[in-house]
């Protein structure tokens, strides 16, 4: 069998991504994601958007047997998930999912849709069957894998795009306030009063809300303001952690929102407040 293009690049040096969000199923069985398991630069090639390949996929796995099945297709690098109680009584998913140079993402799915293995749910991380690569809502070019700036950008995919799950936020590294790598996101009604989602960037320690429906597409990103619990106003997450943070958000036993300080091992909780 003539080998994949991808091997080429499995062998390089540099970071790779390997995905690890994990929740535990209603049924006892996981849903884990995997990463495109390649170094930055490239836009995850065709094994992320082939169904019989195991890398950027959502995958459930059924511990005892060890079976598999595919629940979504292209995604990039997620490092966390959580479940969100939808207005119909229903469950949602939500993600961030970690992007090149262009989109960091804070996706919703449906937990039933995920179940349903009939439809793979594509979120569109790399090259797709039409010749198209997306990150976000744009089409991106395939990248230089260890090549800084790549992928760049193409064009603007329609918004919605039939067959492809938009994110419901995004912000990206040209963004004002810094973007690097994707936090969260966490969802929270005893903590938030209009915040929809709350999610941090790896790198800088920003942290940015929605207040829009987790239904809609490219959602108003905001950055928060930040008041520690002395009300000293704070940049960002670094200023509690001495440097960069890594901040991993999560909900805590009670419901409210929290987030760990990888780089310190302290734990916060998260409050809204009014302004003024």
């Amino acid at each position: 069998q003539e080998p994949r293009p991808i091997a080429a690049f499995e062998t390089q040096s540099g970071p790779t991504h390997n995905g690890g969000g994990m929740l535990t199923l209603p049924d006892g069985r996981v849903l884990f994601a995997t990463g495109d398991a390649l170094p930055f630069g490239a836009e995850g090639r065709a094994p992320a958007q082939d169904p019989g390949e195991i890398v950027s996929k959502l995958i459930i796995i059924d511990p005892d047997d060890g079976s598999i099945e595919i629940a979504a297709q292209g995604v990039r690098n997620v490092q966390h998930m959580e479940y969100v109680a939808d207005e119909s009584g229903g469950v949602i998913v939500g993600f961030g999912d970690i992007g090149g140079v262009t989109a960091e993402e804070v996706n919703y799915v449906s937990l039933a849709d995920l179940l349903d293995t009939t439809a793979i749910e594509n979120f569109g991380w790399g090259r797709n069957a039409d010749g198209l690569a997306r990150e976000g809502t744009f089409y991106v070019q395939p990248g230089l894998p260890l090549g800084f700036a790549s992928p760049p950008v193409d064009s603007f995919a329609p918004s919605p795009e039939a067959g492809f799950i938009q994110p419901q936020a995004q912000y990206g590294r040209n963004d004002p306030n810094g973007g690097f790598a994707v936090s969260g996101p966490v969802t929270s009604t005893e903590s938030f009063s209009s915040i929809t989602g709350l999610f941090s960037d790896l790198a800088s320690g920003i942290v940015y809300a929605t207040t829009d429906s987790l239904d809609v597409i490219a959602a108003t990103v905001y950055k928060v303001n930040l008041v520690d619990q002395d009300g000293n106003e704070l940049d960002s997450l670094q200023d509690l952690a001495g440097g960069r943070a890594d901040p991993r958000l999560f909900r805590l036993p009670d419901g409210t929102a929290g987030v760990l300080l990888e780089a310190t091992g302290d734990i916060f909780r998260l409050t809204q407040v009014d302004a003024g």
